[in-house]
């Protein structure tokens, strides 16, 4: 009867070792894959949402855009982005969308989909695309 309870109790402890040794494999293997992602940095994150709700809820720049006005968009990009930013854009038609020269940085890009106003519809993206210059 003794020797019966041993072969138990080892049974019993390889079972947890094992249960243990999977589970540490497991977590193992998911914290590696969540290394990997990238995230944009607040600062950047904020800058061009504030600068896309900008266009999104005016009409003169939304007018800039479904026109092609590079000139326009520009200015806005140019008041509303600091110093220590580099930035470019691309003002992309359904038929025509050339993605513009960036730096070898980290680059990051934001898009904005406008599709009409009260006289013209027209489906016209604008990307931003920004970095940071130091």
């Amino acid at each position: 009867m003794v020797k019966m309870n041993k072969r138990a109790y080892i049974r019993t402890l390889e079972a947890v070792v094992a249960i243990l040794i999977i589970y540490i494999f497991t977590t193992s293997l998911l914290a590696k894959n969540n290394v990997n992602e990238a995230s944009v940095p607040k600062d950047i994150e904020l800058t061009q949402e504030s600068i896309l709700k900008e266009i999104q809820s005016s009409d003169y720049y939304r007018n800039c855009i479904l026109s092609n006005n590079n000139n326009c968009i520009n200015s806005l990009f140019q008041s509303s982005i600091k110093n220590i930013y580099g930035y470019n854009f691309s003002i992309c038609t359904v038929s025509n969308c050339a993605v513009p020269s960036t730096p070898e940085k980290e680059v990051y890009a934001k898009s904005l989909i406008v599709t009409a106003n009260l006289t013209n519809y027209n489906t016209t993206s604008v990307n931003l695309y920004i970095w940071r210059k130091i």
